[in-house]
């Protein structure tokens, strides 16, 4: 198996199904997600989906991993946040420009994937259990006994 490799390939059609409104029916564009991360995604997309109902527009963008952890890209009623990523020396920093009219309801939404992302940094992407985020090559989250059973795979 290749190490750099975690994906469920019918994780995202299965959401899909679960969850029509949050979808619409169809995977997002160039998204995948890790198998230990579906049980912490569906529980995000079902707090989303009770949240924006039928009254909201809400479509997932991208859903992937970078830098190690979990990134969740939308947009609800045509309103989406500009997200950036820099690699730094002593880590990342993620930059965000939220639209000009921000609601109460992207300000929710917002802070509900904010949490979600952060969460995936504790969880073993290959397993669901609680993980470490590897920050030597690949940067991955590995629980202990994924990390030391193979060290050098990941280094």
């Amino acid at each position: 198996m290749d190490e750099t490799n975690d994906q469920e390939p019918d994780a995202l059609a299965q959401l899909a199904h679960e969850f029509p409104r949050v979808f619409k029916g169809v995977q997002p564009s160039g998204s995948y997600l890790s198998r230990g991360w579906v049980a912490l995604v569906r529980e995000l997309v079902r707090e989303i989906d009770a949240l924006v109902g039928d009254e909201h527009d809400f479509r997932i963008l991208q859903l992937k991993e970078k830098f190690g952890t979990l990134r969740f890209y939308f947009q609800v009623d045509g309103r989406k946040t500009i997200n950036a990523d820099l690699f730094l020396p002593d880590g990342t920093k993620r930059i965000q420009i939220p639209p000009h009219d921000v609601d109460e309801l992207f300000v929710k939404l917002r802070e509900r994937v904010a949490r979600a992302e952060a969460e995936s940094a504790l969880i073993c992407e290959r397993c669901g259990a609680p993980g470490v985020l590897q920050r030597s090559g690949w940067w991955k989250v590995r629980c202990a006994p994924a990390w030391t059973a193979a060290p050098t795979r990941w280094a």
